[in-house]
């Protein structure tokens, strides 16, 4: 639970990083971020959709039992997930190889903030290494 000591520490109180409050808090913000992640990566891979369609399908995909329910536990999952998400909204967007033109800073920013946040998806949950592999 280095996370969690870590994220103790960074809110200020060391002593209170294994609090209940503070172990469920751990996954509140990958549980809020997993929608929109999903709803952007919906919106690239479907333009053409309904946006209302594609809101719904995000919030559906992020209530699936086996993603919701590790939200309310101390469990990587959450924060693996959002990860990957995240991981793929960045490499989806970059171009994979880099030409001259309009579009090579974003690019280079894209995939420059892949690198830690692949990193940060294996050190979460190391099965995500095959996401990665994947993704790259």
């Amino acid at each position: 639970a280095l996370g969690a000591r870590l994220y103790g520490a960074l809110a200020g109180d060391p002593t209170e990083a294994c609090s209940l409050l503070t172990l469920r808090a751990f996954n509140l913000l990958p549980a809020l971020l997993a929608p929109p992640l999903l709803l952007s990566l919906l919106q690239r891979h479907h333009p053409s959709a309904n946006d209302a369609d594609l809101a719904a399908n995000a919030a559906l995909l992020s209530l699936l039992p086996t993603h919701f329910f590790y939200h309310f536990m101390y469990y990587t999952d959450s924060a693996a997930t959002a990860a990957v998400l995240l991981l793929l909204l960045l490499l989806d967007g970059a171009p994979a190889s880099t030409g001259p033109g309009r579009g090579l800073g974003r690019a280079l920013v894209q995939r420059a903030a892949a690198a830690p946040t692949a990193a940060l998806a294996v050190a979460l949950r190391q099965t995500n290494a095959v996401w990665v592999a994947f993704a790259v």
